[in-house]
């Protein structure tokens, strides 16, 4: 990409930014995050008694500040601490919410910690108590804040922020999200969640990534938590898990996370959402639901650390010892062998051929088109001037659908420099030329980037596409030569509305890079870069840095026997000739507005239901 190749030969500005991450992250800051992990390590090496007793010891480790004062609150609807700077502004306080995963952590504990607070703003802070899990399940946590919340309003306190930790993060923006919505009462100032919890549905990688190494919680301990903790309610419940929640309405917030910590993608795919929702998009709980225009975190088809292909999912153990199943690897097929219109088995490259009742071709959008061409089976002009005898003048190859794909990158300050997930949050929605319930437009979160060519060592990309392009490309073999790649032409923009609308994802995906909390952790704009701003330089950068976003579909379509534009039926079935099938996405008589695995899968199974 252009402009990144231009940071990266700017010496000085390249310079200067080291220079200033210095600050951010100083050697002096260094030292004391090394000291503190051996700290840990050596709490928790030589720590013994319940759990709870433990956890409590630990936190209350942080020392009490000298210029604060206590009071204990009991009632029968609230259980805290005040902790009191000397001097405050009447009116003003902190509701604070403490972690410990549900299921353990108390507000005296948590004293010492939260008078760190107090002391640095002059601020009141009220330090709650909560029905912790197992013995008492959702609602009743969320229950106990809102009770807290009133408490604190009667007792004349006008301008609130909610402050919380880990799972009291997740249980702050849960009270921050129910008291914006509240039809009374005076409204939450800001939130603070440092390391918040906010996925009990454990969808971000650093979950699981060996790669992290959390010095205070692992993935199995918060599994246990979450079961404990959300009772009956599902995990993606909004009372659970705020990050599957409506955002909309929030205060501002500053959301902390260190990039060593197992919560480390709860914040980061809450940041991308909550800056969508704060442009305009509407939060969608599941995109495979009944709504699908808005943002939420991207549904992934991985398990146990593994993205699951088809391969994966339908060739199981079992499968494989089928009696009537070979599976041949390495093996790459030449052409469809046929007797007069009717397929008899396939030539491999290695000239191998291989007899068969009926062929049955899934090579993809690029390889099933290329082999029906090699085998005679295309657009007659184009087999003759390579010599291939035609069998069937065919409209192969010629209706080539795919995703335009433009990478919005941005530089990470350097303590936000992880690059997992691989994937975080997606949005999908329609431009201002979409037609009734379409949904053109997607942008995703992602790290697929090398972070080498980043200034600061780590990069996020905001990825743009038009999902429903109308400009068709087109596939050609180079040669008859079945190890030679043919020839692909997308032709993307040929149709003037798909630019356009590119340009407006771009603009949108722009929005939400400048936008809090989302902006809190990008250093600088590396493309199209912070130079680039009318519309004749954005279009300029565009064109420079398209590309594919490798959903090729439509090069073999599918379509009525009058469609001329079509080269099978609705079975799969090439017209023409006997016994042959394509089923794969290169049938879909026109792309979707999506990822084209899951159409792919149901295509495959619909038609082998028939077949």
């Amino acid at each position: 990409m252009g402009n990144i190749a231009k940071i990266e030969n700017a010496g000085l500005l390249q310079n200067e930014f080291t220079e200033a991450a210095v600050s951010w992250v100083s050697p002096i800051e260094r030292e004391r995050e090394k000291a503190l992990r051996e700290q840990l390590a050596t709490f928790w090496a030589r720590a013994t008694g319940a759990p709870r007793d433990v956890y409590d010891t630990f936190v209350a480790g942080s020392p009490l500040t000298d210029d604060v004062t206590l009071e204990e609150v009991d009632t029968d609807a609230v259980h805290g601490w005040w902790v009191r700077p000397r001097e405050a502004t009447p009116g003003e306080a902190i509701l604070y919410i403490h972690g410990g995963g549900y299921v353990q952590g108390n507000a005296r504990a948590y004293r010492g910690f939260v008078s760190q607070i107090v002391s640095r703003r002059g601020v009141p802070a009220f330090v709650i108590d909560y029905p912790l899990a197992p013995e008492a399940t959702l609602p009743a946590a969320p229950a106990a804040a809102l009770r807290a919340w009133g408490y604190m309003v009667q007792s004349g306190c006008d301008r609130i922020a909610i402050v919380g930790d880990s799972a009291g993060g997740g249980l702050s923006l849960v009270t921050l999200s129910a008291l914006t919505k509240a039809s009374r009462g005076p409204k939450p100032i800001a939130g603070v969640v440092f390391s918040p919890w906010v996925d009990l549905a454990f969808t971000g990688r650093s979950m699981t990534d060996p790669a992290v190494v959390d010095p205070l919680i692992g993935h199995d301990y918060l599994q246990d938590c979450a079961l404990k903790y959300r009772g009956a309610l599902a995990a993606t419940d909004s009372m659970a898990s705020p990050l599957h929640g409506d955002l909309t309405g929030l205060p501002p917030l500053f959301v902390q996370v260190g990039a060593d910590e197992r919560l480390l993608d709860d914040s980061r795919q809450f940041a991308f959402v909550l800056a969508s929702e704060t442009v305009g998009l509407k939060r969608v709980s599941d995109f495979n639901g009944a709504e699908q225009d808005g943002v939420s975190p991207y549904p992934l088809n991985v398990v146990d650390e593994k993205r699951v292909n088809t391969g994966i999912a339908y060739l199981t153990e079992e499968v494989r010892r089928r009696p009537n199943l070979t599976i041949m690897g390495g093996a790459e097929v030449d052409t469809v062998l046929h007797d007069g219109r009717r397929a008899t088995g396939i030539r491999l490259a290695s000239g191998e051929t291989i007899a068969a009742g009926q062929v049955i071709l899934s090579a993809g959008a690029y390889g099933s088109p290329a082999i029906l061409m090699r085998s005679g089976i295309g657009p007659s002009a184009h087999l003759r001037a390579l010599g291939v005898p035609v069998v069937v003048d065919a409209p192969v190859g010629e209706r080539l659908k795919e995703h335009p794909f433009y990478y919005n990158v941005y530089a990470l300050k350097p303590e936000a420099g992880a690059m997992t997930p691989v994937a975080g949050a997606i949005i999908w929605t329609n431009s201002s030329e979409a037609g009734p319930d379409e949904l053109d437009l997607q942008l995703s979160g992602t790290h697929i980037f090398d972070p080498a060519q980043s200034p600061t060592g780590g990069a996020i990309v905001l990825a743009c596409a038009v999902t429903l392009p109308r400009s068709n490309g087109s596939i050609r073999l180079a040669s008859r030569d079945p190890r030679v790649m043919p020839l692909i032409r997308f032709n993307f923009f040929d149709d003037p509305s798909d630019l356009r609308r590119m340009k407006e994802a771009v603009r949108l995906s722009r929005r939400i890079g400048r936008t809090a909390p989302f902006s809190d952790t990008i250093a600088f704009e590396i493309a199209p870069g912070v130079d680039v701003e009318d519309d004749a330089a954005l279009e300029k950068a565009i064109l420079a840095q398209v590309d594919g976003y490798s959903h090729p579909t439509s090069t073999v379509p599918m379509g009525s026997d009058s469609d001329p534009t079509a080269v099978v039926d609705r079975n799969g079935a090439v017209r023409g000739v006997e016994r042959l099938h394509v089923v794969d996405a290169s049938i879909m008589p026109d792309i979707v507005s999506a990822p084209t695995n899951v159409t792919t899968i149901m295509i495959a199974e619909a038609i082998a239901q028939r077949l």
